[in-house]
């Protein structure tokens, strides 16, 4: 399971159960992996995010100054990010709730964020039980 797809799994997830299979599940993977990605394996990763997302090579640049830090996400998943966005409407003129604009934020800075830290990011949530080496 790609690290993208396990915090969207995890973070689309309001069964606590479920979670915690899912955190079960990821840690068991990390315990088992010999090694992370390779620099150059995360080289060629941060190019393409910088291409998807059409950055410009200065604030390029300044992400890479983050390479080889320890990336760490707190989100909170208190019963509040449950409220509707009132200026957003999403499919079927449902408006997204916070979690919902949490959920895609992360996901992309996760994505963006594991090619800068070499045993990857971590995900503490207020409520739940953290995920590491996403």
């Amino acid at each position: 399971m790609s690290r993208k797809r396990i915090v969207e799994t995890a973070l689309s997830s309001s069964n606590n159960a479920n979670y915690v299979n899912i955190f079960d599940n990821h840690r068991h993977q990390s315990n088992n992996r010999q090694n992370f990605m390779s620099d150059q394996e995360r080289m060629a990763k941060f190019q393409q995010f910088i291409r998807r997302y059409e950055i410009n090579t200065t604030f390029a640049t300044k992400l890479r100054g983050l390479d080889g830090y320890e990336i760490v996400f707190i989100c909170d998943d208190s019963g509040s990010m449950n409220t509707e966005l009132s200026d957003v409407s999403g499919p079927s003129n449902q408006s997204p709730t916070r979690w919902d604009e949490l959920k895609q934020t992360v996901s992309i800075v996760v994505d963006l964020a594991s090619t800068l830290d070499p045993d990857g990011v971590d995900v503490y949530f207020l409520n739940r039980e953290p995920m590491y080496n996403v």
